[in-house]
């Protein structure tokens, strides 16, 4: 949650503008306003969604291998706008996305270039898991383009 929130609000870029004696506001975008995607609604995952359930999110979305309809109808019991939906659509809606999944042969490279092509310009990658989930050489492609 500290990331999306550093990330979404310019925190760390703001430290260092004032630490040079720049007040310089920059709005960001607030986690209300956004779309969060979660790959991998075990347990980390869905501690990840229970720690937004303050901010209100306009949506999250989730993704996992296993069914999680009992805890879906937790969330949206609480009043959250949950939905799940399968890899790609979280790829090409989600404002932030976090990765909770381990490192196996379904994870390895989950994130590489056809699904990177997918992300909105200004989407965030998380990747809370393990090193091997995203293709680091496409990752490279990915923001030098």
């Amino acid at each position: 949650m500290g990331i999306m929130i550093s990330l979404s609000r310019h925190v760390c870029m703001a430290d260092r503008m004032i630490r040079r004696e720049i007040w310089q506001r920059k709005q960001g975008r607030r986690i209300g306003k956004s779309i969060i995607g979660i790959i991998g609604l075990g347990r980390i995952g869905t501690n990840v969604v229970r720690l937004l359930a303050p901010f209100a999110p306009e949506q999250i979305l989730v993704n996992d291998i296993l069914d999680k309809s009992v805890q879906i109808e937790h969330f949206m019991e609480q009043g959250l706008n949950i939905t799940v939906v399968d890899k790609n659509e979280i790829y090409s809606r989600a404002d932030i996305i976090s990765l909770h999944v381990p490192l196996t042969h379904l994870t390895r490279n989950l994130i590489e270039a056809t699904a990177l092509a997918k992300f909105k310009q200004q989407t965030w990658l998380l990747n809370l898991a393990r090193g091997g989930i995203v293709n680091e050489a496409d990752l490279i492609q990915a923001l030098e383009q």
